[in-house]
């Protein structure tokens, strides 16, 4: 049980740290895109999957502007 309570934690601790490192990304860019409540949700509980998706986006923008 205690191993499942400090997963947890150390899981829920990785998506508050990315939504941390991408609401810095977005003030240190001075971008409009701001996350709302429900993103920032779906980022703590499925940051996997957010983590993913911005990486893959990421990559696709890099490589159109070659």
């Amino acid at each position: 049980m205690e191993f499942m309570i400090s997963s947890l934690i150390y899981y829920l601790v990785i998506g508050l740290v990315l939504n941390w490192a991408y609401d810095m990304l977005t003030d240190w860019s001075k971008a409009e895109n701001r996350f709302t409540m429900i993103e920032r949700l779906f980022v703590l509980f499925l940051w996997p999957i957010a983590l993913a998706l911005f990486i893959y986006h990421y990559i696709k923008q890099f490589h159109n502007n070659e």
